[in-house]
């Protein structure tokens, strides 16, 4: 899930997600991603974050688990490991487009947290892109398949997402899969034009069922 607008620690025991996920399904494991470095100025309802919900077959393959670095909440992962030593990482990314929300949008949010950091004019956009792909490239080097689900807030076939994905080796699945179907959007504003700005993307080796 990408953009829960979630935040945990103003949230009570039982409104969690964890919390609610298990009570629809019974045995399920999250990670669950928001922005920690605003928890002063954020009220539970935070613009942004994102997380990863795992089954109970998946959750007893369980190796780790962890979120976005920068405790923007961008991104959460879980990895499981397989038959024959195989590990595979879910992961879900979310990424910001200017103007929406306001101040407390996820990209000033996230503006505020690169200009804390000596960036003077941060593209957030362009910066989660740029992590997420040199993530999940160390992530192959080491060994792992990774499955990516992400919130590109645009066209997913064209841009600077697209072209930084494919060049780490990831490929859509969705089309790559589908190739004569006529693939919905997936934002309501985009019912005519049928554009698709979430998609999934997969690491070399990676055959979908």
């Amino acid at each position: 899930m990408a953009e829960h607008c979630l935040n945990l620690s103003k949230l009570q025991s039982g409104q969690l997600w964890t919390d609610q996920m298990s009570m629809a399904t019974l045995g399920t494991f999250s990670a669950f991603g928001y922005n920690k470095t605003e928890l002063c100025r954020a009220e539970w309802d935070q613009v942004g974050g994102s997380a990863v919900t795992v089954t109970k077959q998946l959750r007893a393959m369980k190796e780790a688990h962890g979120v976005d670095p920068t405790g923007l909440g961008r991104w959460s992962w879980i990895r499981v490991r397989g038959k024959y030593e195989q590990f595979v990482r879910f992961v879900s990314c979310y990424c910001p487009v200017p103007g929406g929300g306001g101040t407390g949008g996820a990209w000033c949010q996230h503006v505020r947290y690169y200009k804390s950091e000596g960036i003077q004019d941060p593209n957030p956009r362009t910066l989660v892109v740029k992590e997420i792909c040199t993530a999940i490239k160390s992530w192959m080097d080491d060994g792992d398949h990774v499955i990516l689900g992400m919130d590109v807030n645009k066209d997913v076939h064209k841009g600077f997402c697209n072209t930084q994905l494919a060049n780490i080796g990831m490929f859509e699945a969705i089309i790559c899969n589908h190739p004569t179907k006529s693939v919905p959007a997936t934002c309501n504003t985009d019912r005519i034009s049928r554009r698709r700005i979430d998609s999934i993307w997969a690491s070399p080796g990676v055959e979908f069922v």
